[in-house]
């Protein structure tokens, strides 16, 4: 059976990498023999994710495309430009069934590349707020794929899937007692998990830091700041770790109530295991759209950074841990926005992809 190459393209942030890492993970399951090679920034994070994972990675230099006026502006077009010939010679050179792209700008340059050398793309919609990568490149994509039922008018009916968010699968064997032996926690208190992710981690972190004293009355913390961003050690009930890779699952599954950002990738993951969400969307982004979306259809709690306060955190996590009837109802509501099939959704068309473009 012959190799089938697939380019995984995306950056910027750990949550457009993600989904690439799952269907990643699901390809290598399957009969089908399949290789990798990841297009990403030279600095960004996807770069130690991919090599973590084994994958070939290749830096793309890329322009950043900003809706707003900014010096840079006028230079990162010829950037793009660099990375469209770069990546012309990139994939000419690796010969790929199909690029597939959760968003970012660095997948500009490779898609519009692709689509000159007549190589199929999928393109994935992960935010609420359609990215102006995404906008750019949707005319060259092959299949585009949308996270929510809803986002499907984002894009022309054609082309357009609903397949949902692909969530690692590793993430949803995790076990609550391993988790507690793990981490050295109580049985006799809930668990709040807290993710400070990483862009603007630093702030949410400083907040549930000074909220840990008033917080640990009642429940156990575990708070992943991310790294280089914690704020104060481990002491009594708070436990901080600065990353959780395949302890994650643990931590997923032992936690009662989660704050976190409203990245769609954290979003999906814990929908599907069904936890009670505490948005703290980045103020002045696409995570405010995407925070907003959920609260409306009552499927999570939603706390702007500037209302954080040891009163209003304490407040949330109180009401999911005595109102047992309305956590039911939210954590109802929020699983029941997404597809419980995405990865499998996501692999079938990958491979239908591939095998109509070998027809042609």
């Amino acid at each position: 059976m012959n190799e089938q190459k697939i380019v995984l393209v995306g950056g910027g942030t750990a949550g457009s990498v993600m989904p690439l890492i799952a269907i990643y993970q699901k390809l290598r399951t399957q009969k089908q023999k399949y290789t990798f090679l990841f297009l990403g920034t030279k600095n960004g994070i996807e770069k130690d994710i991919a090599l973590s994972e084994d994958i070939p990675f290749t830096a793309i230099i890329s322009g950043k495309f900003r809706r707003y006026f900014d010096v840079r502006n006028l230079i990162d077009p010829f950037k793009t430009i660099a990375g469209i010939f770069q990546s012309l010679y990139v994939l000419s050179k690796y010969k790929p069934e199909v690029v597939l792209s959760a968003g970012s700008f660095v997948a500009t340059p490779v898609i519009w590349a692709a689509w000159l050398l007549g190589i199929p793309v999928i393109v994935h919609q992960l935010d609420i707020k359609k990215g102006l990568s995404n906008a750019l490149t949707a005319p060259c994509a092959t299949h585009i794929t949308v996270v929510l039922e809803e986002l499907k008018n984002f894009f022309p009916e054609f082309k357009t899937i609903w397949t949902g968010n692909p969530v690692r699968e590793s993430l949803l064997h995790g076990d609550r007692e391993r988790a507690i032996n793990r981490f050295g926690l109580r049985h006799d208190l809930p668990i709040l998990l807290v993710l400070g992710g990483g862009t603007g981690a630093l702030e949410l972190n400083k907040i549930i830091a000074d909220s840990r004293r008033e917080l640990t009355k009642f429940v156990q913390i575990i708070h992943i700041t991310g790294k280089d961003k914690k704020v104060v050690e481990s002491e009594g009930n708070y436990h901080a770790y600065s990353f959780l890779k395949d302890d994650l699952k643990y931590a997923y599954a032992a936690s009662d109530v989660v704050i976190s950002r409203a990245g769609m990738s954290t979003i999906s993951e814990l929908a599907v295991l069904k936890k009670p969400l505490i948005l703290v969307p980045l103020p002045h982004s696409h995570q405010l759209d995407n925070a907003s979306f959920f609260e409306k259809r009552n499927a999570c709690q939603v706390l702007k950074q500037e209302e954080l306060s040891v009163s209003t955190i304490t407040k949330a996590v109180k009401k999911y841990l005595v109102d047992t009837e309305y956590k039911r109802k939210v954590t109802d509501h929020l699983a029941g926005l997404f597809r419980s099939d995405s990865l499998e959704c996501y692999i079938k068309l990958i491979q239908r992809t591939i095998k109509e473009n070998h027809e042609e």
